[in-house]
C-alpha cells in the first residue's frame, strides 16, 4: 500500500548551529503537498537520504 507520506530533511535549510529541521511531506495530490514540522533537529550529514 503506498501512503502518501514522506521524511524530508533539506540540506538548504540548515540553521547556524549546523542543524537541520525534519518536516513530513505530505501529498494530497500529485500537484497538491505540503510539509509538516516535526520540530525535531539533525545534522544533515546524518539523514540516510541524500540527494547528490
Amino acid at each position: 500500500m503506498f501512503l502518501p507520506l514522506k521524511p524530508i530533511c533539506e540540506e538548504k535549510n540548515v540553521r547556524k548551529d549546523g542543524k537541520s529541521v525534519v518536516f513530513i511531506q505530505y501529498c494530497f495530490s500529485s500537484k497538491k503537498r505540503t510539509l509538516l514540522n516535526t520540530e525535531i533537529v539533525i545534522p544533515p550529514a546524518f539523514w540516510g537520504i541524500t540527494k547528490r
